[in-house]
């Protein structure tokens, strides 16, 4: 969150002209603000789940494009959350039904 709200899109443009001869430097795109170090990957817990539940954390790549502006994560662990998921409903289960036998 701290990255996506300080980050900066500009266009650019600097002319110098001395009489003879003109030199132009455009510049496009996205540029963070001194300081920030993009993480990568990063661990997140996102809500995949029941609520309920423990949501098992994994790994996102987090990217940026220019044009126009936009963030994105993408999954990075291969889908490796899913059975960490499964287990987890399974210890709920087993805990919050005492005799009552759970199947996975």
């Amino acid at each position: 969150m701290d990255v996506a709200g300080r980050i900066v899109c500009e266009d650019k443009a600097e002319l110098h002209d001395d009489g003879v001869a003109q030199a132009a430097t455009i510049s496009r795109g996205i540029r963070k603000e001194s300081g920030i170090i993009l993480p990568n990957p990063v661990l997140l817990r996102p809500v995949r789940t029941f609520t309920e539940v423990e949501q098992p954390e994994s790994r996102f790549v987090f990217r940026m494009r220019p044009e126009p502006v936009s963030l994105s994560l993408h999954e990075a662990d291969m889908g490796a959350w899913e059975m960490v998921a499964k287990e987890k409903i399974r210890q709920y289960l087993v805990e919050q039904l005492p005799g009552v036998p759970v199947f996975m």
